[in-house]
This record gives C-alpha cells, sequence and structure tokens, in this order.
C-alpha cells in the first residue's frame, strides 16, 4: 500500500522557512489535507524560536486556484462549515504570526488561494499571476477576512471592484494597486522571495515583532467581527440549490 503525498512541503534555509503547497495536479487546490497541514505548520512556527520568516508558495503552475471545489461539492452543510472555521483559524494563526510571512504568488491565486496570500505581510509575484475571485460568479463570497484586509490593502475602491466584479487582474495590475509590492520574471520569483526572506531575517526579531503588533493593535477585534460575518453569510449562500448549481456547472465547465 503507498502512502498519499504530503500537500505541504516545510522547507528550512537558516532562519527562512518556506511552505510550499504541493498539489501542482490541482494549482495547488485547498482540500481539508492541505488546510489541516497549514494548520499543523504555522502552529510549529510559532512555538519555534528560531525562525524568522515565512515564505509561502505553491509547486508547479499555481500558488492556488483556491477551495478544491469538488471535494466541497461532496460536503453536507455541517461539513462546509467545519471547513470554513478551519480556513478562517488559519487566518487567525497567520495573524498571530510574530515573524514576518511572504507569499510568492505565480499563476493562480484566486478565491482562497487569493485569501492566502493577503494573509501574508507582503506579496511578491512572477509576471504570470493572476489574482481574482470566482466565488462572486458562482453566488459564494469570501470566508478568511478579506472583506477585512482587501480594502485595508487596495483601498475601498479597489476592493470593491474586485469583490463586486469577480473580475480577475493581472501581476501589473496588482502591483499598480498595491496589491503586492514586487514583480519579477517567473523564473526569478523563488529567488526574489528568497532575497527578501533573507533580508527581513537579518533584522532584529523583537523590532519586527513590535512592528506587527503595533499594526494590528486596535483592529483585531474588527478582524474577528469580519470572520463571524463572513462565516455566517457563506454558509448561507452554500445552504441553497442555486449555488449547489452554479458549482457543479464551474467544476463541469459549462454554464
Amino acid at each position: 500500500m503507498t502512502t498519499p503525498a504530503a500537500p505541504l512541503l516545510v522547507e528550512r534555509d537558516g532562519a527562512v522557512v518556506t511552505f510550499r503547497l504541493d498539489r501542482p495536479h490541482v494549482l495547488n487546490a485547498l482540500d481539508v489535507g492541505l488546510v489541516e497541514a497549514l494548520l499543523d505548520a504555522v502552529a510549529e512556527l510559532h512555538a519555534s524560536p528560531d525562525a524568522q520568516c515565512l515564505v509561502i508558495a505553491g509547486n508547479g503552475r499555481a500558488f492556488s486556484a483556491g477551495a478544491d471545489l469538488t471535494g466541497m461539492l461532496a460536503m453536507s452543510v455541517p461539513e462546509f462549515t467545519t471547513f470554513i472555521d478551519r480556513l478562517q483559524e488559519l487566518a487567525r494563526r497567520m495573524r498571530a504570526l510574530t515573524i514576518p510571512t511572504v507569499a510568492a504568488v505565480q499563476g493562480h491565486a484566486l478565491a482562497g488561494g487569493f485569501e492566502l496570500a493577503l494573509a501574508c505581510d507582503i506579496r511578491v509575484a512572477a509576471s504570470n499571476a493572476v489574482f481574482g475571485l470566482p466565488d462572486t460568479g458562482i453566488g459564494l463570497s469570501p470566508t478568511s477576512g478579506m472583506s477585512y484586509l482587501l480594502p485595508r490593502v487596495v483601498g475601498d475602491g479597489w476592493a470593491r471592484h474586485l469583490l463586486l466584479t469577480g473580475e480577475w487582474i493581472d501581476a501589473a495590475m496588482a502591483e499598480r494597486i498595491g496589491l503586492v509590492t514586487r514583480v519579477v520574471a517567473p523564473d526569478d520569483l523563488a529567488e526574489t522571495a528568497a532575497a527578501l526572506a533573507r533580508d527581513l531575517a537579518a533584522h532584529p526579531p523583537d523590532g519586527l515583532a513590535h512592528i506587527k503588533a503595533e499594526l494590528a493593535r486596535g483592529t483585531d477585534a474588527d478582524f474577528e467581527a469580519a470572520l463571524g460575518d463572513e462565516a455566517r453569510r457563506e454558509v448561507a449562500c452554500f445552504e441553497t440549490d442555486d449555488v449547489r448549481e452554479r458549482l457543479r456547472a464551474f467544476v463541469e465547465r459549462r454554464r
């Protein structure tokens, strides 16, 4: 009997830790196993005093195309509610990290993949990166704090545009609106993210931890409120026959 491959690779280079999503055959879609692996890895990172920076990247052609819709269609409403709870717990644990976090985005960063990148402090992108929220066209909504975080990163106007239209944007536009801070050739992405992480890891860690705490101070209660609202609305959408049919159509590539 073969052992299933781990959906997440954890690599260490000195003080820099890299989480590499490793489901390339489905564009690193987030299923229950991958979310749980990320939760465990972030928990271990919290307990690791030697880690000074985290990079999140994806193997293959994509960062992450979002939740695994085939798996979602097989979920009951209680199972889906639990899945959303775990996605939100991942967002909480990411925000609670005292070390800097960098998303190295190539290819698709959609829906939950977009939200995972948004949970990081800094985003760098390959020129082939694409960001978007296809959930809008299906009748679903953000789940991991995007309604709270996106306006704070790109401003209220662009946040409303991206969330309400579901429009996908390329790396150049993402840089223009401040979603990413650097765009490089795909072949240069890994080293660009690694070099940035090494620079961050070289700073005094207490100072970086204080900066992150100051940035978050006074806002975490609002973040929790946003998570609660998002979870209630997402589950309510998921319960409807219309959304179920739209999910099936999306998976089956039909109108």
